[in-house]
């Protein structure tokens, strides 16, 4: 379970901090309630700090390309 930390989520065992998007589209609040949504949500990605604090460094949620390489397998394996 990860801990709410402003809007990052903190994993509270390796202490890794992830960050997750959310793309508000163009349409009118007319056309978005008639849709039944008005965005969407990205996918998270694990941020941090170079040692010394001067450069943000970002990758993948390494748990979510497992679940992909994971259920490809099964599709295809």
């Amino acid at each position: 379970m990860f801990a709410a930390e402003g809007i990052n989520l903190v994993d509270p065992v390796s202490g890794d901090i992830y960050m997750f998007s959310i793309m508000q589209d163009q349409r009118g609040a007319a056309e978005q309630g008639a849709s039944g949504w008005a965005h969407t949500v990205g996918l998270t990605r694990r941020i941090w700090l170079n040692d010394d604090g001067t450069d943000l460094f970002a990758t993948g949620n390494v748990t979510i390309d497992s679940l992909y390489v994971a259920s490809m397998g099964s599709i295809f394996g």
